[in-house]
Parts: structure tokens; C-alpha cells; sequence
């Protein structure tokens, strides 16, 4: 089992929240998320639909929620300690419309995390707690703190976090 970690899940969210320049599209979606509960292994965040994550017909847009879907169960996965992955399955089903000036309520579980991969879900509800929207998640995930394959052994490398990094200069 991995650390609890619920300080760099904040940490996390809150990077994201406050990105700028190139590549930062999902930042208008975030801007407004606000973390409510955090413990290991969930995560519960509210956010006001606004016309900014609305669709032509006036409810939260299929990619902002397919964003919320991704975003908030990789915060959940981050309570655990894992450091973080590449998502192999994300898959959002709609029920019903969440209207613009709803408050949407976004609440992310892990379901299962193992060494290579780790399944989420999620649910965000309209304010009567009717669930509008499920998605699943599953992540290939670094591996837990102080894992390592031989070769990062031999090099002296932390695994999941020289990982981390190779990947995000590329």
C-alpha cells in the first residue's frame, strides 16, 4: 500500500488551476474547482457551470466533463502516493444535463491500485445528488515510491520520479 498523500494532491490541483501560456486549455475548466473533502484514496470537488464550460445548449460541455473525469481521479490516485501515469482508459457516460448556474459536485474514488495499473471512478452529481455523469479511469501508473526496474537501480535513479521527469521534457 502506498504513503498517504494528500498534501501533494493539493499541490497538484492547485498547479494545474494556475498554469499559463501554451497547452493550459484545461485551466479555464479547473479555474473554478474547489476542493471540498481529500483523504486516501478520494477526493470530493464542487464547481459552479458557467458559460465558459458550456456547450451551445447551455449545459457543461462533454470534454469539460471528460476533463473533470480525468483531472479529479488523478488527485484521488495522488492521496495514495502514486506518482502519477498515463491514462490507458477514460470513458465518461452521460445521463443527464447539468445546466449552466448548477453546482456541480465531482466525487472520485480509487477503485483498485496496484503496481502498473490503478482504476478510478467518479461521479459528478447535480445538486439534488441525482449522478448526471460516471467515468471510469484507469492509469498505467510509475509505480509506487522506491520502486525502480534493475536498470534504474544500476544508474542510481529514483524510478517514478526520474520517470516523471524524462516525461515531462519531452
Amino acid at each position: 500500500m502506498a504513503v498517504n498523500d494528500t498534501h501533494s494532491a493539493r499541490e497538484f490541483l492547485q498547479a494545474l488551476q494556475n498554469q499559463e501560456g501554451v497547452g493550459v486549455w484545461d485551466t479555464a475548466v479547473l479555474k473554478h474547482l474547489t476542493l471540498v473533502s481529500v483523504e486516501p484514496g478520494r477526493v470530493v470537488c464542487s464547481m459552479p457551470v458557467t458559460e465558459t464550460v458550456a456547450n451551445p445548449m447551455k449545459n457543461l460541455h462533454g470534454g469539460c466533463a471528460a476533463t473533470l473525469v480525468d483531472t479529479v481521479t488523478t488527485v484521488a490516485l495522488m492521496t495514495l502516493g502514486d506518482v502519477g501515469g498515463i491514462s490507458t482508459t477514460l470513458s465518461v457516460n452521460y445521463m443527464s444535463p447539468i445546466m449552466i448556474g448548477q453546482e456541480l459536485t465531482v466525487e472520485a474514488r480509487v477503485m483498485r491500485s496496484g503496481r502498473f495499473l490503478s482504476t478510478t471512478q467518479v461521479d459528478l452529481k447535480l445538486p439534488n445528488g441525482t449522478v448526471a455523469a460516471t467515468g471510469l479511469h484507469v492509469k498505467f501508473v510509475y509505480g509506487q515510491p522506491g520502486w525502480q526496474t534493475a536498470a534504474e537501480q544500476t544508474a542510481g535513479l529514483d524510478g517514478p520520479v526520474w520517470r516523471l521527469k524524462a516525461f515531462s521534457k519531452l
